[in-house]
């Protein structure tokens, strides 16, 4: 999700109460292109999510003081392992863990925090001092020219949000403003012998979605929340 648009809120808050009742799932690698959360009270998107011992290590483009505080003075604090890459290269990293390639070549980053090549003066993607140094992208050169790699990796389980779903699983977005690459997270986690937990507003009859409205075939999705 980004924000307040397309987050699955109830699956996250329902994530979060498990591990307050019963201390699981935990230590868990997130990957997220842009934050879901929109205010801290009552809490939203990863506000659920911050507790001591739930996650263990954080992938993402931003953090917000504001929209969620807990969370975010977790990651100063080093309360968990956390780094900031650009937004773009992440949605695209995503779609090549879709692909099952190795990863992909871009010049964006160059030069700058997410280069680890870079002068020490241009930073690194770590947020607090506890975070090791990544692993992810590593500067290469190709044809006397420099690139930033970035590498796949498995995706385990892919938690989305749509409109509506029919019994098959097929989803529709018809009712959010933008899709955030779902269908992309949803292949990853499908590709790599994961899961795929779609909430969605409601469910319809079979047969009554469009099939050009359907954003993520039910082929990829495991279970439906609604």
């Amino acid at each position: 999700g980004n924000v307040s648009m397309v987050v699955p809120e109830m699956v996250l808050r329902a994530l979060g109460e498990r591990f307050r009742e019963t201390g699981q799932p935990r230590d868990l690698v997130l990957i997220m292109a842009t934050r879901p959360g929109w205010k801290p009270d009552p809490p939203t998107g990863l506000e659920h999510l911050a507790q001591p011992g739930l996650v263990r290590r954080v992938i993402t483009s931003t953090f917000s003081g504001r929209d969620s505080p807990k969370w975010t003075r977790m990651a100063l604090e080093g309360e968990y392992e956390a780094y900031s890459f650009p937004m773009g290269a992440l949605f695209r990293l995503v779609r090549e863990c879709a692909a099952g390639s190795p990863g992909f070549l871009t010049r964006v980053g160059l030069n700058t925090y997410a280069d680890p090549g870079a002068r020490p003066e241009a930073g690194d993607t770590r947020i607090n001092s506890k975070t090791p140094p990544q692993d992810l992208v590593r500067r290469i050169d190709l044809d006397g020219e420099p690139y930033l790699f970035y590498r796949t990796f498995p995706i385990h389980i892919a938690i989305i949000r749509g409109t509506v779903a029919d019994p098959d699983g097929n989803i529709s977005l018809a009712g959010e403003p933008v899709s955030v690459g779902v269908k992309y997270l949803a292949m990853a986690a499908h590709n790599c012998g994961g899961k795929v937990i779609a909430q969605v507003k409601h469910m319809t009859e079979r047969g009554t979605i469009l099939p050009r409205l359907v954003e993520v075939p039910g082929i990829l999705v495991d279970a439906v929340v609604v």
